[in-house]
Order: C-alpha cells, then structure tokens, then sequence
C-alpha cells in the first residue's frame, strides 16, 4: 500500500466479506485484472472516502447499482471488461 492507494492481485472470485471495512481513508482502489466473477453487497462498504474504483479486465458478469449506494465521494468508476454485463438497476 502506497499512501493512500492500494491494488491488489489477487482477490477471491466470489468475496463474500468485507475486505476494505476498516480502509476508511482509501481513495484509490484498484482491482482491475483480477478473476472477480461478482460482488457481494457490502464488498465495498467502509470505504467512504474512495473517489476512484478500478473494476477493468475482471470476469464481472453483473454489476447491481446498490454496490455503490454508499460510495458518496467516487468520482472515477472504470468497468471496462471483454465480456457483456449486465447492469441492474436496485433502487
């Protein structure tokens, strides 16, 4: 983790925790390239303070809008992928 970025190379396919809960001062994350196949609802909770997320070049089939309900601060999303996906609109 540099400062207050962090990237990581390997994260489970199917997260069913909370892995970023307690990165409560994270603003970059970047998890493009990982084997991710879905998220769970409260993969990406704690992370108030985030402003970009970088989802590119992961297996995401489905991509729900209240993943990001409480993200209040993020200002750059990349979801660029190869496959399809399908955006669910939760509200």
């Amino acid at each position: 983790m540099i400062g207050n970025n962090i990237k990581f190379d390997e994260i489970e396919k199917n997260n069913e925790y909370m892995p970023f809960v307690h990165l409560k001062n994270l603003y970059e994350l970047e998890l493009a390239g990982n084997p991710i196949q879905k998220l769970s609802n409260n993969i990406f909770r704690g992370l108030e303070k985030l402003k970009k997320l970088d989802l590119a070049s992961t297996r995401l089939l489905r991509i729900e809008s209240n993943y990001f309900d409480h993200l209040e601060n993020l200002i750059d999303l990349n979801l660029s992928v190869d496959e399809p996906m399908e955006f669910v609109d939760q509200t």
